[in-house]
């Protein structure tokens, strides 16, 4: 499968195109067919190699994904073929990602995949920030 990895040199330039083989689900997860990756602040200090998460290298990058299901292993409640999005701790930035079932979120026809991918750490981030860390007050004249 294709994949964009770091593998020597670090920052979004040291990015390699690599064809990997595709990673099978063990129990309790999923392989996703990755339609859509978001690209996170997060993604660009682990890139950097000064994220709190350092994945040995060579690694694929990108932490948020949306697709659809293509095999799932024992125990897992989603179906092949459901749209879904996920966080993954890496390796979004593929044409196939292994997803934690807990992790998984489904997706309706009516969402855009390019939509839904923010749903599991951009919308949640946003929302936290909104609802629970600042009041949001109306300033009208």
């Amino acid at each position: 499968m294709f994949s964009w990895q770091v593998a020597e040199n670090l920052g979004i330039e040291g990015l390699v195109q690599v064809d990997i083989p595709t990673p099978l689900p063990k129990p309790v997860e999923l392989l996703v067919k990755v339609e859509v990756a978001a690209l996170n602040y997060s993604d660009l200090l682990m890139i950097n190699d000064t994220y709190q998460i350092k994945p040995p290298k060579p690694f694929t990058p990108g932490q948020e994904i949306a697709g659809k299901v293509v095999k799932v292993g024992e125990g897992v409640m989603f179906d092949v073929g459901q749209r879904v999005a996920s966080k993954v701790l890496f390796g979004g930035f593929a044409e196939y990602a292994i997803v934690r079932a807990d992790m998984v979120i489904a997706v309706p026809e009516t969402i855009a995949l390019s939509s839904a991918v923010t749903l599991p750490v951009s919308y949640t981030t946003a929302m936290v920030a909104f609802t629970k860390v600042i009041k949001v007050q109306n300033m009208a004249v």
